[in-house]
């Protein structure tokens, strides 16, 4: 399984801008094969700040995800925010493990 967590920066107005390219992109991307969970979230105590959480099958599918004509309409939405910073890192991870509750 692949995790990518991510963090993009960017002034809180032009994020809210940015939502209904947000929720497309979100929407369009759940439909991919290989797709387990994909979603973005403003963080909660910095309306400047968008976080991006998915799970793919495999790397091959996000590789797959990464060449998508709606990833591409993304790629100009994000760079149309100005972002002042981002970070977006994927995990190849074994498995997933119960939490100690």
């Amino acid at each position: 399984m692949i995790i990518v967590l991510g963090e993009i920066t960017a002034d809180a107005k032009a994020i809210e801008g940015a939502r209904a390219a947000l929720v497309k992109m979100q929407d369009e991307t759940r439909k991919e094969s290989g797709c387990i969970s994909y979603g973005f979230s403003i963080d909660v105590g910095d309306a400047s700040c968008i976080i991006i959480a998915e799970r793919w099958k495999s790397m091959d599918d996000l590789n797959a995800h990464m060449k998508t004509p709606h990833m591409a309409e993304f790629g100009k939405a994000v760079g149309s925010i100005k972002p002042t910073g981002m970070s977006i890192k994927a995990y190849d991870i074994a498995g997933e493990v119960k939490l100690p509750l």
